[in-house]
């Protein structure tokens, strides 16, 4: 089985690893840096999910014909117990054209880095500048939630648990009369 991940970010390539040996032998996952056509840091779920379909439509474009393309996306979501971190997968079954999306738990973001976002910041770069933590060097792989919750769940372990969701449910014997056909364009 040939997987295009449509990113080169090192969590997602991990995550996405960790989780595809689970559901199918001897998968080999190709990766490819497309953009999401959203914000930087998507702040709702309709946006995230959004970036995640047209990474996919992008990659599709590029690389042509695979088995399955994955798709994830970090967001950030406001509302009045205050900000959250957490992110998307979008797996579509190149050769079922279906799909199966799934996300992960949420983590809490500080008030004092959640002040400082606004549309024209990239999340990352708040983080990078004014979060005290001894793990910063590693936040390519443990992400702004693994520094918030001190190495206890990861940027790694978000997309797993997102992967995860979104390849359960469209692996699910039981959803296969449910289960979403890929949007014709």
């Amino acid at each position: 089985m040939r997987i295009l991940l449509t990113s080169t970010n090192e969590a997602k390539q991990k995550a996405l690893q960790n989780i595809v040996d689970r559901f199918y032998d001897q998968a080999t996952i190709e990766t490819i840096s497309v953009d999401s056509g959203v914000s930087k840091t998507p702040t709702n779920d309709q946006e995230a999910i959004q970036g995640c379909w047209n990474r996919i439509d992008l990659a599709r474009e590029i690389k042509g014909d695979y088995d399955a393309y994955v798709s994830f996306e970090g967001l950030i979501s406001n509302h009045e117990f205050g900000m959250f971190l957490y992110g998307w997968c979008l797996f579509v079954d190149g050769k079922k054209n279906k799909y199966g999306l799934g996300a992960s738990s949420q983590v809490m973001v500080p008030t004092f880095i959640s002040s400082k976002i606004s549309a024209d910041v990239e999340f990352s770069d708040v983080v990078k500048a004014d979060y005290p933590s001894p793990h910063l060097s590693k936040m390519s792989v443990v992400g702004s939630n693994g520094l918030f919750t001190n190495l206890s769940y990861t940027r790694v372990q978000e997309f797993e648990d997102a992967a995860l969701c979104a390849l359960g449910y469209l692996h699910n014997p039981t959803n296969a009369g449910d289960q979403r056909f890929v949007p014709q364009k």
